[in-house]
């Protein structure tokens, strides 16, 4: 666990610094690999270059080790940061092709004044569906408290601030044939609109 290695914040930020001049060359020559930087749950602060697009930082996880390759959890020091900006520097200094994880801001049915972030692009907020929960991690929807808030512009600075890439859902806004001055926003890319059209 991170948060377990006994070194702070600014002693890790600078060993990454001091990292790559150290290191052989050959290690950070590798090709770009994607990585993602995710809030660790157990030290909210802090963000670990993760291999895999999936939040939260426990048991099962890999990281991108400092040195070079992969690290299990609990295994080597992973590359990371204190906050997301700090997190993406130290995986480009690693030769990595750093992002933040993919939000998206929803309004929901039942309070259309809110909107929550959900992990995957999808209207709504209903049994089956997933947000990214308060405090990290993704919570099922009647779990945990869900980042969002009051209006979009709020939803998406509660996401950036929890270390999000959000957004709101894209819409095509197409012209109905049968009214021709009327437009219908759809979720996909198709000129008119008919039964099984989907607004």
């Amino acid at each position: 666990m991170i948060s377990a290695l006994g070194v702070t914040s600014s002693e890790q930020d600078a060993a990454l610094e001091a990292q790559p001049a150290q290191a052989p060359a050959a290690e950070f020559a590798m090709a770009r690999h994607g990585a993602f930087c995710v809030q660790d749950p157990g030290n909210p602060h802090y963000f670990v270059a993760k291999k895999q697009e999936a939040t939260g930082w426990s048991q099962g996880d890999e990281c991108y080790a400092q040195g070079g390759g992969v690290a299990p959890y609990g295994g080597k020091a992973c590359v990371g940061g204190s906050g997301l900006q700090a997190c993406m520097a130290a995986a480009q200094a690693a030769g990595l092709s750093a992002s933040a994880l993919p939000a998206f801001c929803v309004q929901d049915p039942g309070n259309p004044h809110y909107f929550v972030v959900k992990s995957r692009p999808a209207a709504g907020w209903s049994q089956g569906d997933e947000c990214y929960a308060q405090g990290g991690g993704v919570a099922p929807y009647g779990g945990k408290a869900c980042v969002g808030g009051s209006g979009l512009q709020a939803c998406l600075s509660a996401a950036q601030a929890a270390g999000l890439s959000s957004s709101a859902l894209s819409v095509f806004c197409v012209q109905d044939p049968r009214s021709p001055h009327y437009f219908r926003a759809k979720t996909r890319a198709a000129a008119g609109w008919s039964r099984g059209g989907g607004c």
